[in-house]
């Protein structure tokens, strides 16, 4: 401990609290920002990095996770096809077509 009396903390361990905080503030963030249009997503993020690039960082890393094609954005039993070697998962296009007899078919 130095002489005042407070514990030492390395610069790494400093850099390490400092992201888990901006972290922390970027998950709060998240929903707001993933909820935008494009462009005014854009443009509130090129002003939250003017104002915090810590923050701007972690949010951007967060969003883009999220807009990233997953392994588990499939249904179980296309991943298990595909494990034992059946057909490829064709992309999801479009919605489902609506049952027979549901107020959604056409």
């Amino acid at each position: 401990m130095p002489e005042n009396g407070t514990p030492a903390y390395s610069p790494r361990v400093a850099a390490h609290e400092s992201d888990a905080g901006s972290l922390s503030r970027a998950m709060s963030l998240f929903d707001a920002y993933s909820d935008m249009q494009d462009e005014n997503q854009a443009a509130a993020l090129a002003a939250l990095r003017m104002r915090d690039r810590a923050l701007h960082d972690a949010l951007v890393r967060l969003l883009v996770a999220d807009a990233l094609d997953h392994a588990l954005d499939v249904p179980p039993w296309q991943v298990h096809a595909l494990q034992e070697g059946g057909p490829a998962a064709l992309p999801r296009t479009a919605a489902p077509a609506a049952a027979p007899g549901s107020p959604d078919a056409k």
